[in-house]
């Protein structure tokens, strides 16, 4: 591992990347501030964001455009902050969970069980409603029609991994990813789409792991694979898209941003 941040701030994901900086939030006061630092390490400095308390969402495939939802001095709302400058652009009200659609051309939104997706046009269309849990992180799946989600459930105060095609034809658990009573949460695919990065842990621990997608020559290859082991709170993974880093953020005394070099083929190479 290589350590990134060193300012001891407390830090929230997601992480996110435009292939030269890591984007994510910093605690600042009584204030959630969005913040960058070089992905080689180095000062942490804020971004030019007009809203002063903020939670990021997502950032587009061209890494131009950042999913932000503001919190104060206006009512919560959900915009796309322009990385080139420029006012923000609404999207809508009220506290959602988003992400961009790979080709850039479409949001899908989490609001409360439901999910949808919006077109930039303006069009829309509903994915799922009534499903067992709010919706938080959703990711659009590489080439497979498919988005997976992050499911908060309040009565067992625990997450799971849901996958909601993008033809509406029903919502599944994605099960046999952790040990039965742990919770798993904020899955991101590799840009190849071959592996899935995601957590799993408990309110003491929590780890990443990863799973192969595709493709998968023999049942074992699928075996989920534990990337860290107890050496601290691992949240919020996030793959390079240069190379096989995996960058997240770690709180182990201190909330710091760290590097995996961590090979997902260790012991299943091709």
């Amino acid at each position: 591992t290589r350590q990134i941040t060193s300012d001891g701030r407390w830090k929230h994901g997601p992480l996110l990347t435009d292939g030269r900086r890591l984007f994510f939030v910093e605690q600042i006061g009584m204030f959630n501030r969005a913040m960058s630092v070089p992905i080689a390490g180095g000062e942490v400095s804020p971004l030019p964001i007009q809203f002063s308390d903020v939670a990021l969402r997502d950032i587009s495939a061209d890494g131009r455009r950042l999913l932000v939802q503001s919190s104060f001095p206006s009512a919560p709302s959900l915009w796309i902050v322009s990385l080139d400058g420029g006012p923000p652009e609404l999207v809508k009200p009220g506290e959602i969970d988003a992400s961009w659609s790979l080709d850039g051309k479409s949001l899908f939104l989490g609001h409360g069980d439901s999910m949808s997706v919006v077109a930039l046009t303006g069009t829309s269309r509903s994915l799922a409603t009534m499903l067992p849990g709010n919706v938080f992180a959703p990711r659009e799946a590489p080439n497979s029609g498919t988005i997976r989600a992050s499911l908060w459930n309040p009565k067992q105060e625990s997450f799971s991994i849901w996958e909601i095609p993008l033809d509406g034809r029903g919502a599944r658990e994605i099960t046999g990813i952790s040990k039965q009573g742990y919770s798993t949460e904020h899955g991101i695919w590799t840009g190849d789409g071959k592996y899935f990065v995601y957590e799993v842990g408990t309110k003491k621990q929590q780890d990443l792991w990863v799973k192969r997608e595709r493709p998968a020559w023999y049942p074992g290859h699928r075996k989920p694979l534990r990337l860290t082991a107890g050496a601290g709170f691992w949240s919020w993974p996030m793959p390079s898209n240069q190379d096989e880093t995996i960058f997240a953020i770690n709180r182990y005394v201190r909330s710091e941003l760290l590097e995996l070099d961590s090979h997902p083929d260790a012991k299943h190479p091709d």
